[in-house]
């Protein structure tokens, strides 16, 4: 929680998680979920409540339509009944009839218009030209007060028919004018043409007062049509728009042109019809989606919350990534408009950059890079059995199992003062020997110091045939220098051994043979084997006795001294042991100063070997190579005064331009040096190499600009010359044992 808290502490880390694509694409893909979800349920809500609002609308409307075909239906059968009495029958023929058949017919009827609440029932008998009344009695055709209903008979098409018609003025009562429904009814029913009709007139408003006993306490607008006019609508709007000129769909379509109608029709062409809008729908679905709604906005304001834990996990994650690559934590970016992606992808693009630059680099310096790998190599740094496949990708490849060291001298190069014109002569000779020894197998070549060039040759000659073959070689190549160059290079050649060889033991065997040749001796080339022996002293070591000679380090050179003693010269080990290791010591520490260019007196190490060959104990063995020590730090060695210029040049050169990035080669070139000769003389005289010297300077420098918290790390990188912040980060740590950024905590 402490961890949440402090990334959500500043509003500016607060506005950058909120702007994160881990927010963002959480939040919105659970509020999609959420959204869809509610619509879904909402829509079902809504289907159920349309559903139940429409049974509910079908039931009031079949209920309203029943009840007006109920009396439709109860007309037609009155009509019917009463066509069928005979006293009725009995008049319809009769031109003349008397009282009592009209006596007899009115206490048949006048039952039947008690039935309902009739208007009136009428009879109109043609025969007679007499018509019944059952509100006001018995007329003649000509006396009756309802003289409109004369055409209504005459227009009839069929045997029967409903029209829309009003009440007429009745003699001796007050007239109130009704509108009416009126049923015809052709009698009888056996004839095509009737000679007598009947007819029941219903008031329209006690009908409207029937259906609205229905659908009265309606919530929705309703409309009753029958035969496409409007008998009742629940409002007066409906009444005074209804246009009797249009059919009942289209004043319906026009009243409520974006309602959803719900209708019901019996097969007498009652048409009742309830209308309702979506709005009206959604009111009616609202208290089933109110809960619905609070739910999905609690279920909002839990996927926010939600994001927000989610992106302050994830984010922190990226901020310590970005740390450790030397950015700013996203969270701590301000006016930042990139998200957290984007700004990784473009720091990771930058890399991908420095990387690419790093192998153009690289491949620039393939020739230095193979140089490094081969004196791994040379000096067992790395198995010769267990080669990487990186050393197959930079050319190194040893098909055979046959290898032998030649070691070329080039004694009176030294006679030659231009550095320039030695450095093309070396580069002259190197490349043929390369040349030269590849005919008889995979060779590479090396820089030994000033006078030597090295050649590591694996062959698939055997030892019989490989000795003739390499004496071959080395007469040509020696006419061919002393031709073009007037040079006579020496050869020594060690032949390693076929089962398990070792390339720095055959190295120290050829370095020996020059040691004790001469170049006025006509011999020019040197065989010998691989000195099996020789691996048991460490090269660390030689490396740690030249640096105190060097030095001029007494005390260090006692320790060293001591150190070989109790390591090498035990009370356990035979004598002859004793003197093979003394012996060996003393030519590896000759040949490391060589090698060099160090200046030393050979007829010393000519003299100590033989005292060395003449002890009888493991006591006097050590004695005579502190003996040697004391005398060669004291009396002739020492690094010459080139050297030390050069080493001096080399870290003036790193203090003025460590800000910028630099290599060895280019470090070399502005010396006027090879860079091979540099980096060892920078390395013996400061204990460091040129890359670890440049290291720790840059991470000192630094120092001072993490004390300014408003410099971020890959800035203070590229300050002190460092393309790829990991670098920087990397090396800070190994000097200080922490990252720049816990550092920076410390101060």
């Amino acid at each position: 929680m402490n961890v949440f808290a402090t990334l959500l502490a500043s509003p500016n880390r607060r506005k950058n998680i909120l702007k994160s694509k881990h927010f963002r694409s959480f939040f919105f893909t659970v509020f999609l979920i959420v959204t869809a979800i509610f619509l879904f349920v909402d829509f079902l809500l809504i289907s159920e409540t349309k559903h139940r609002i429409k049974e509910n609308q079908e039931d009031k409307l079949t209920q309203a339509s029943y009840a007006l075909q109920d009396i439709i239906n109860a007309t037609k059968n009155n009509a019917i009944f009463i066509g069928s009495l005979p006293s009725v029958n009995l008049l319809i023929n009769n031109t003349n009839p008397s009282i009592d058949y009209l006596y007899d017919m009115i206490n048949d009827v006048s039952s039947f218009s008690s039935m309902y609440d009739y208007d009136n029932m009428v009879l109109f008998f043609d025969a007679s030209e007499r018509v019944y009344d059952s509100k006001s009695g018995i007329y003649l055709y000509s006396d009756y007060y309802d003289q409109d209903i004369f055409q209504a008979l005459t227009d009839l098409n069929s045997y029967e028919e409903w029209i829309f018609n009003k009440s007429s003025l009745r003699y001796y009562e007050t007239h109130h004018e009704n509108e009416l429904l009126t049923y015809i009814r052709r009698l009888p029913f056996y004839e095509s043409t009737g000679k007598c009709y009947i007819t029941f007139s219903v008031s329209i408003s006690s009908l409207q007062n029937t259906v609205a006993k229905y659908l009265r306490n309606n919530s929705y607008p309703s409309i009753l049509c029958f035969q496409n006019q409007l008998l009742w609508g629940s409002t007066d709007f409906i009444s005074s728009n209804w246009d009797d000129k249009l059919t009942a769909q289209e004043n319906m379509e026009n009243l409520f042109p974006d309602s959803s109608q719900y209708t019901y029709t019996t097969e007498s062409g009652v048409q009742t019809t309830t209308f309702i809008t979506k709005s009206q729908m959604i009111l009616a679905a609202l208290p089933v989606l109110k809960p619905l709604l609070g739910s999905y906005v609690i279920a909002i304001l839990l996927d926010f919350i939600i994001a927000v834990l989610y992106s302050v996990a994830m984010i922190k994650r990226l901020d310590n990534l970005m740390r450790k690559i030397g950015l700013t934590p996203y969270t701590e970016c301000k006016d930042q408009k990139l998200d957290e992606y984007m700004l990784l992808s473009a720091a990771l693009d930058n890399m991908n950059g420095q990387l690419n630059n790093i192998d153009a680099v690289m491949k620039e310096n393939t020739q230095l890079l193979q140089d490094q790998l081969l004196y791994g190599i040379l000096y067992e740094y790395i198995d010769i059995h267990k080669l990487s496949p990186k050393y197959k990708e930079n050319g190194i490849v040893f098909p055979y199992n046959q290898f032998c060291l030649i070691l070329i001298s080039l004694p009176s190069l030294e006679q030659n003062t231009d550095y320039a014109t030695q450095e093309e002569i070396r580069l002259l000779i190197r490349n043929s020997a390369i040349n030269s020894f590849s005919n008889i197998g995979q060779c590479y070549s090396l820089y030994l110091g000033i006078k030597y060039v090295a050649v590591i040759l694996n062959t698939g000659l055997k030892n019989e045939n490989l000795k003739p073959e390499l004496l071959k070689i080395c007469k040509i190549l020696r006419t061919s220098l002393t031709e073009t160059l007037s040079l006579s290079p020496l050869f020594s050649i060690s032949i390693c051994s076929s089962t398990d060889p070792h390339l720095f033991q055959s190295l120290e065997s050829a370095q020996r043979v020059f040691m004790f040749s001469s170049d006025e001796e006509e011999d020019f080339v040197y065989f010998s084997n691989q000195q099996e022996s020789s691996s048991t002293i460490e090269p660390e070591l030689v490396l740690q006795f030249t640096r105190a000679i060097i030095n001029k380090d007494l005390v260090q050179l006692e320790l060293m001294s001591e150190k070989f003693n109790n390591e090498y010269l035990t009370q356990n080990i035979l004598d002859h042991e004793a003197r093979r290791l003394t012996h060996m010591i003393l030519c590896s520490i000759f040949i490391q100063l060589l090698s060099l260019n160090i200046e030393v007196n050979e007829s010393l190490l000519t003299d100590y070997i033989s005292k060395i060959t003449d002890t009888q104990t493991v006591v006097e063995c050590g004695n005579i190579f502190w003996s040697f020590l004391s005398h060669i730090i004291t009396d002739t060695s020492k690094m010459s005064d080139d050297a030390h210029v050069y080493v001096r040049k080399a870290k003036n050169f790193l203090k003025e331009h460590y800000y910028e990035p630099l290599s060895i080669p280019q470090i070399a070139s502005h010396i006027g040096v090879s860079s091979i000769y540099l980096n060892r003389v920078f390395k013996l005289s400061t204990g460091k190499t040129l890359s670890e010297y440049l290291n720790n300077y840059r991470i000192t420098q630094s120092i001072e600009l993490l004390k300014d918290k408003s410099n971020t790390i890959n800035y203070i990188s590229e300050s002190i010359g460092y393309n790829d912040v990991r670098s920087y980060i990397r090396f800070f740590k190994k000097f200080y044992g922490m990252t720049p950024g816990e550092y920076r905590k410390t101060l």
